[in-house]
């Protein structure tokens, strides 16, 4: 009677849970096929190996090349997915990919399936290694009738590897700057964990760049020791509580005190960099680079006058090679002349452009999105829209230091043309 009784309890589960199988809506694959969970709820129990399996991601290949993956999570198997190819009776062919949604698929003595139009089966043959098969079979109905199918695909997976974890970097920005200038750079410590000392040390060609001071910031406090003599910058911090994360170790300003056109590497040299149990933190290091701009300068006009807002056309032929960064416009005095676009391009290069932010900070310049070169000896073109009055060199062809400006063509903001009209600009 006992046995009698439990036999028609499990029946009466199996029912109850076939039933609900039937009354829920359930999601399909990217084909249109419902599903649910096919296991069954009075099957065996679960062994050793099965509790030992690896829970996460898992990754694989089929037997036709294609990718198969699956999630596991305590002792059930979610969205498994696996690409296919497949041939219909009409002679058709193309290869598409399944996806289980829900219901999870439980793991029972190492093994999960799946049997309708789709028949999926996996076995754990270690806590690390899975194979299986793979069939499915289901009826195409516009626009004719058809059926389609697979062949009996096998599968191998395993837990798809963790994704290595980022380096600690330490680098310095690159910088860029005019003969006599300073510019402002940091250096970065990132993806650090429990930091608590560095020693670092910035070598430099002492005839290009100077360290002129080094200030804090994310940490503090920093010992700073400058030789400009040696080209050698010693920058030293410590601290009794770990640090975590991504810091900016120190500012430094730097000058540039040579001439045009010359470079200096900025070299990091990382003494040391250790955590809280006194341990070397493992670490790459990117160096960068100081640049001192080659200015090409069309001037201040003898005659800035007449002058007009519109759009200037014309080219730049540098006998030097130029960096560039910057736009600035000579306005005639007591005004507002300012340039409010510019591109500069050549045959090519699609080139860079800079616009205008307003009457605010230092208005007479304007940023283009990236620095660029200018070559030797190549001719560009520029494209220069001015605003209010700015000065006018009245000329078709602008002798400067640094190579030629010539003028192609002027129309103003009433749409008139010149020719002849050169704006007064400075390249940095």
């Amino acid at each position: 009677m006992e046995k009698r009784k439990k036999k028609k309890e499990c029946a009466i589960v199996v029912a109850a849970i076939i039933l609900m199988s039937v009354l829920t809506v359930l999601p399909v694959m990217s084909g249109g096929e419902n599903v649910t969970n096919a296991s069954d709820p009075c099957g065996g129990s679960l062994s050793e190996l099965s509790e030992a399996i690896t829970s996460g991601s898992w990754v694989g290949t089929t037997s036709e090349g294609e990718n198969v993956s699956f999630n596991v999570s305590g002792m059930q198997v979610y969205n498994f997915s696996i690409s296919y190819s497949y041939v219909c009776f009409s002679g058709s062919r193309g290869r598409r990919t399944f996806t289980l949604i829900i219901p999870p698929l439980s793991i029972l003595e190492n093994k999960f399936q799946y049997n309708r139009e789709v028949r999926i089966y996996g076995e754990f043959t270690s806590p690390n290694s899975a194979t299986g098969t793979y069939s499915h079979t289901w009826t195409v109905r516009f626009p004719y009738v058809d059926t389609c199918y697979t062949g009996n695909i096998t599968w191998n997976a395993s837990p798809a590897p963790s994704p290595s974890p980022a380096p600690t970097v330490v680098s310095i920005q690159e910088a860029t700057a005019n003969p006599g200038e300073t510019v402002t750079v940091a250096i970065n410590i990132t993806n650090v964990e429990n930091m608590a000392t560095a020693n670092i040390w910035l070598s430099y060609n002492k005839d290009v760049v100077t360290v002129e001071s080094v200030s804090e910031s994310d940490l503090s406090p920093i010992t700073a020791a400058i030789n400009n003599t040696a080209g050698v910058t010693r920058m030293n911090w410590f601290s009794a509580t770990g640090k975590t994360g991504d810091f900016v170790f120190a500012y430094l300003t730097l000058k540039a005190v040579g001439s045009a056109g010359q470079s200096s590497s900025l070299d990091l040299d990382v003494k040391e960099l250790g955590d809280m149990s006194a341990n070397a933190i493992s670490h790459t290091v990117e160096d960068g680079s100081f640049t001192i701009s080659s200015v090409f300068d069309a001037g201040e006009s003898v005659n800035p006058y007449p002058s007009i807002p519109g759009t200037h056309y014309g080219t730049i032929t540098p006998n030097q090679t130029i960096t560039v960064s910057s736009l600035y416009t000579y306005p005639c005095a007591g005004t507002g002349g300012h340039t409010e676009y510019a591109k500069i391009w050549n045959d090519t290069w699609s080139g860079e452009e800079a616009f205008w932010d307003g009457y605010q900070d230092n208005w007479h310049s304007i940023a283009f999105g990236n620095p660029f070169t200018l070559f030797a000896d190549k001719e560009y073109y520029y494209e220069i829209r001015t605003g209010s009055y700015p000065q006018i060199h009245h000329t078709s062809a602008l002798p400067t230091a640094k190579g030629w400006i010539n003028c192609t063509g002027f129309v103003d903001v009433n749409g008139k043309e010149y020719g002849g009209w050169i704006p007064a600009i400075k390249l940095a």
